[in-house]
């Protein structure tokens, strides 16, 4: 990776780059769940809105590794935005991950 300087005064433009840089550690997704909020109590017989994002700051493209949501431990899709039609009532985890990777996030809601 380099970096490119433009500087330019109205009249002239003058560029400059960096050499070559090698970032030391990939940083792993920052990944966070916006929908459904942790403790939330959702009614049964309901779709669930599944909503995450992950940050910009990452090592992988989601659109090549895609975010994969799980509820309970079993795979329900994949992608930033999802529904899902509500597991039977109790208390549940829902978790996002990007395939291939290790790191999760997870929230526990309870449907009723």
């Amino acid at each position: 990776m380099c970096f490119q300087l433009l500087l330019d005064d109205g009249f002239s433009t003058v560029t400059a780059e960096t050499e070559e840089l090698e970032l030391a550690h990939p940083r792993a997704p920052e990944l966070t769940i916006l929908a459904p909020t942790g403790g939330a109590r959702i009614p049964g017989e309901r779709q669930i809105h599944l909503l995450g994002v992950a940050g910009e700051a990452h090592a992988c493209d989601p659109r090549s590794e895609p975010l994969v949501w799980s509820i309970d431990g079993v795979q329900v899709g994949e992608g930033h935005d999802l529904w899902v039609t509500a597991p039977r009532p109790g208390k549940h985890t829902v978790e996002l991950s990007v395939r291939g990777r290790d790191q999760t996030a997870s929230r526990s809601f309870e449907v009723c």
